[in-house]
């Protein structure tokens, strides 16, 4: 008799079984990535963002209202509308790797690159988006942790290279 730990034909056909899960997850992830893809409108409705599973900009719609914004307030809304569609994107394309990828190096890296959450974003309305000054400081301080977070895990990352110069 043959021992069913080293049985070749159960070996197939457990490889076939694996093999055809495999697959049929690949397939599912095919389709949730092609269909993670995120329009979204700003609060006030003069800006509308599409974003495909990249993060990539792939539609911009503005309003006949997003003219009276002026140019510091609509950038400011167009940056932040988009932040959060990127986020919520990111979200999707997570979702969709999971089952392949749960605990394995290539779900930590993807990881690594997910949108920002955009509850550290402002929600007002920024007069000037580039004055940072008037912000929250808790908020300034949060998005600097995560910043320097991000750095640390690249630096992490990154192959040693003491043979090169660190210029």
């Amino acid at each position: 008799m043959v021992d069913p730990a080293v049985d070749p034909h159960k070996w197939l056909e457990d490889y076939e079984s694996q093999l055809a899960e495999l697959q049929k997850k690949n397939e599912t992830l095919q389709k949730d990535l092609a269909e993670a893809n995120v329009t979204l409108a700003s609060s006030d409705g003069s800006v509308t963002v599409s974003v495909g599973p990249n993060g990539g900009l792939t539609d911009l719609k503005l309003s006949t209202k997003a003219v009276d914004l002026g140019s510091a307030k609509l950038t400011a809304l167009i940056l932040q509308t988009m932040r959060k569609a990127q986020h919520q994107v990111s979200q999707k394309v997570v979702a969709a790797f999971t089952p392949m990828g749960e605990g394995k190096e290539t779900m930590e890296m993807l990881m690594d690159s997910v949108a920002p959450d955009p509850d550290l974003e402002l929600e007002e309305e920024i007069e000037d988006p580039y004055a940072i000054e008037d912000e929250d400081p808790e908020i300034v301080r949060k998005r600097r942790a995560q910043t320097v977070a991000a750095a640390r895990r690249s630096r992490a990352a990154a192959p040693d290279d003491e043979d090169e110069e660190p210029w």
